[in-house]
């Protein structure tokens, strides 16, 4: 979980600025540990957005190769733009949202 926390505010501005434009943060935790993991990272930070576990046909469906991922995902489910290189922009993410958000 350690590689996420560099993103996690990012996610949690994200999610108090556009979820009321029906935009949703998900976090998608890959450990192994699943909430043994999860719930000890997650009382030490603030998230305000949901998490959930993922497992093997989850990082096939988005083919997730290595972490962490981040995906922007249409309203239809498809995958609007995807972040795998491990680094994320903030502010080419925040405006890939406002287009997503703006496409509607």
């Amino acid at each position: 979980m350690h590689r996420l926390q560099k993103g996690t505010p990012w996610f949690s501005e994200f999610q108090k600025t556009y979820g009321s434009k029906r935009f949703a943060v998900v976090g998608v935790s890959m450990d192994d540990d699943g909430w043994k993991v999860v719930k000890p990272f997650l009382a030490h930070t603030n998230v305000s957005y949901r998490m959930c576990l993922g497992d093997d046909p989850t990082a096939k469906q988005y083919g997730i190769n290595s972490l962490p991922d981040a995906f922007l995902i249409d309203q239809q489910g498809k995958i609007a733009a995807a972040y795998t290189t491990g680094m994320v922009d903030k502010d080419n993410l925040e405006a890939n949202i406002q287009a997503l958000l703006s496409a509607r």
